[in-house]
């Protein structure tokens, strides 16, 4: 009997969490690669705020998140209906 993929909820809640750092990807678990959710990952691997070792850059400028997933107190809640609604 074959498995079910996990749902949107699942995947978008997933990607959160392995931009703040909570989630780190297994042998098997990343999504498959011609998926959507494989297309996001990627954006959050090449994403300043992933590849930065800090909040701010060599002038003291914050690092910009460009994939959506990053998400500060301020603007956690827009980010979040972006994502779902995407």
């Amino acid at each position: 009997m074959p498995k079910e993929g996990k749902s949107d909820a699942e995947w978008n809640e997933r990607l959160y969490q392995y931009a703040a750092g909570h989630f780190k990807f297994g042998k098997g678990q990343k999504p498959p690669a011609q998926s959507k959710w494989s297309k996001k990952l990627e954006k959050i691997e090449k994403c300043p705020r992933k590849t930065s070792s800090s909040s701010k850059d060599l002038f003291g400028k914050p690092v910009l998140c460009n994939c959506g997933y990053h998400t500060t107190v301020r603007n956690l809640f827009y980010n979040r209906i972006i994502a779902f609604d995407s």
